[in-house]
């Protein structure tokens, strides 16, 4: 079993072929989005909180091209 300490940041990345779909999807069933969905360098990304307050991301990632 991993403890984080105070600060200590445990989350897990989940990629999405429509990160501002899944966002809007999430704050619809009552979940709090921290941050985003947001342009970044690597394409677009969400942060959101789960139940025990721990955040996780969705990323969708850029296209090349």
């Amino acid at each position: 079993m991993i403890e984080a300490g105070e600060g200590a940041q445990l989350g897990v990345v989940f990629g999405s072929d429509s990160c501002r779909s899944d966002t809007e999807e999430l704050r619809s069933k009552g979940v709090t989005v921290k941050q985003g969905p947001e342009d970044v360098p690597w394409g677009v990304q969400t942060v959101f909180e789960d139940p025990y307050g721990d955040s996780h991301v969705i990323v969708e990632s850029a296209r090349a091209g």
